[in-house]
């Protein structure tokens, strides 16, 4: 039925998003129920002296690459971003990447492992 396709097409988003991100280990998605978003977990790339908060994370992320985010203070997760999912393979992989590589450029030096 169109409803499993669609239902199939967002799994996969998901799961490929995760396996992109998961990458890297300073940084871990919480898998959904059943929701089009991710929540990803940059506790270990904030630090007091560079991007703080997962608010200042979110605006350097947009305006360094141009990746949109919503910061976790919005939903009570501070340190964590929300990513969406609801859009196609592509641009999530785009997406990843530049996430990729906001982090390798922004963590602070011996960061450590994401907890979620």
């Amino acid at each position: 039925t169109p409803v499993d396709e669609m239902r199939a097409a967002y799994l996969e988003r998901r799961d490929r998003t995760r396996a992109w991100l998961s990458v890297d280990p300073r940084i871990g998605c919480l898998k959904p129920a059943g929701a089009f978003y991710l929540f990803v977990d940059v506790r270990p790339v904030l630090s007091p002296t560079g991007l703080s908060t997962s608010m200042a994370f979110a605006d350097a992320l947009l305006s360094e690459v141009q990746v949109a985010v919503t910061p976790g203070e919005a939903f009570l997760a501070p340190g964590f971003i929300r990513l969406s999912f609801a859009t196609s393979l592509d641009t999530l992989r785009e997406g990843a990447t530049r996430l990729l590589a906001f982090v390798e450029a922004h963590a602070p030096a011996g960061a450590g492992a994401a907890r979620a």
